[in-house]
C-alpha cells in the first residue's frame, strides 16, 4: 500500500485521507506506509498516519511514534502520545530506551509509562 505515487504528487487532501481510511480499516497491512506518512511535509498527514498507528495498535511502530514525540507540531506530537498510549505496554521498551539515550525527557517517559500500563 502505497499513501503517494511515484508518477504524480498526490494533493495532501488525499494523503490526508487515506491515511485515515487506512486507520479506519482496522488492518495493520497499512502499517508500512502510514510510518512512511509520518514524516510527510503536512502536519495534518503526520496527525492522521499517527492516529491510525493508534487505532490499529501498530507495536512495530513504536520506534517511529517514539521519534515523533519530538515533532514540531503539536497536532502531531499529541497524536503520537495518544497512539503510544492505545499500543499500551508493548511500547514501555521503546520508551525506556528512548529515555536512556536522550531521545525523550525520563520525567516525561516515566509518565507514558505508567498512564500505558494503567490503560490496558
Amino acid at each position: 500500500m502505497e499513501i503517494s505515487h511515484r508518477k504524480f504528487i498526490v494533493c495532501q487532501p488525499v494523503r490526508w485521507k487515506c491515511a485515515q481510511a487506512l486507520g479506519m480499516l482496522g488492518d495493520k497491512k497499512g502499517t508500512d506506509a502510514l510510518i512512511r506518512a509520518l514524516n510527510d511535509e503536512d502536519q495534518y498527514v503526520c496527525a492522521a498516519a499517527t492516529r491510525s498507528l493508534g487505532h490499529i495498535k501498530a507495536e512495530n511502530a513504536a520506534g517511529s511514534l517514539v521519534n515523533v514525540l519530538k515533532d514540531e507540531s503539536w497536532l502531531t506530537r499529541l497524536n503520537a502520545r495518544e497512539a503510544l498510549l492505545q499500543i499500551g505496554k508493548p511500547v514501555v521498551e521503546q520508551l525506556i530506551a528512548a529515555a536512556f539515550s536522550g531521545r525523550l525527557d525520563k520525567v516525561l517517559t516515566q509518565h507514558f509509562i505508567r498512564e500505558a500500563i494503567i490503560r490496558n
